[in-house]
C-alpha cells in the first residue's frame, strides 16, 4: 500500500502549501523591507556628505586699482580633497580716443587646499594688459570658480568696485 500525501492531485502535482498562520511570512517580509529602507537612507545621507556644495560665506570683495584688480572673500562647501580656485574677469582696453578695440579676457587659478571645507582668500590678484599705453577697464563682474577632482563649479560672481 502507498500513501498519498494530503496536498497530492492527480497526475503526481502538489498542490502548494498553505499560507503561514499568524501574519510570521508577512511579518518577515516586512522587516526585510524596514531593513532594506534604513540601509538605502544611511547611503543617501553618506554620499550626500562627500558631495561638495562650494558657496560665499560673509563679505567679498573686488577692488581695482590701476591694471590690478584685488579679490578677497571666503568660500566654504568644498570637501577636503585638493582644489583650484579661479576668477574669470572680462576687461576692455581704452585708447586715447576713448574707443575700445576689442575686448579682452582675464583668468587666474590658484591652487588650495581647504581646511575644514572652506578656503579664505585675501589678496588674489589679476592683472589686464592693454598693448600701446592703453587704460585697462575691468568690466566685471568677477566669475568665482572652484575646480576640484576634474569638475568645476560656479561659486558665484562679485561686482567690481
Amino acid at each position: 500500500m502507498t500513501r498519498t500525501p494530503a496536498n497530492a492531485m492527480p497526475g503526481g502535482q502538489r498542490k502548494a502549501a498553505p499560507m503561514a498562520t499568524g501574519g510570521g511570512v508577512m511579518r518577515s517580509t516586512k522587516r526585510a523591507l524596514a531593513v532594506s529602507g534604513f540601509f538605502i537612507a544611511v547611503s543617501l545621507v553618506a554620499g550626500t556628505a562627500w558631495a561638495i556644495n562650494p558657496h560665499f560665506v560673509g563679505s567679498s570683495s573686488c577692488t581695482q586699482s590701476g591694471d590690478t584688480l584685488s579679490c578677497s572673500f571666503k568660500v566654504a562647501g568644498l570637501g577636503s580633497a585638493p582644489a583650484s580656485i579661479g576668477l574669470s574677469v572680462p576687461f576692455v582696453c581704452q585708447n586715447r580716443g576713448l574707443n575700445y578695440p576689442g575686448g579682452l579676457a582675464s583668468t587666474r587659478t590658484r591652487p588650495i587646499t581647504p581646511d575644514s571645507g572652506q578656503v579664505t582668500i585675501t589678496d588674489l590678484t589679476v592683472t589686464a594688459h592693454c598693448p600701446d599705453q592703453m587704460r585697462e577697464i575691468f568690466t566685471g563682474p568677477v566669475t568665482v570658480t572652484v575646480t576640484s577632482k576634474g569638475t568645476t563649479y560656479t561659486v558665484g560672481t562679485i561686482p567690481i568696485t
